[in-house]
């Protein structure tokens, strides 16, 4: 994964090696939200309409989704802009051991 080289790569390098989920959910989790914003616009090749499936996503084996690490780093401002976005506010994490 990207996660160990994220915080000292500059934004265009991380925005170009982001190639999908997983990737833009290991910006998240090092609060690179900046990052992940702006590949949010790139993938989704700025459809407004899109957005949610990406934000909402928790593929497996994640737990959580890009707004559970904001939240989770107490990170208003991004919260706020996930929810501005389209994310859902009550997207639940995935608990480890239940089926779904």
């Amino acid at each position: 994964t990207m996660s160990g080289i994220i915080e000292t790569t500059t934004l265009d390098r991380v925005v170009g090696a982001c190639t999908g989920v997983h990737e833009m959910l290991d910006l998240c989790k090092v609060g690179r939200f900046d990052a992940y914003f702006q590949v949010l616009e790139v993938q989704t090749r700025g459809r407004k309409d899109w957005r949610p499936h990406y934000m909402n996503a928790r593929p497996r084996p994640r737990r959580y989704c890009a707004l559970h690490f904001a939240s989770q780093q107490g990170n208003r401002k991004a919260v706020e802009k996930f929810v501005d976005e389209g994310a859902d506010p009550l997207v639940l994490t995935r608990s480890v051991g239940r089926k779904e």
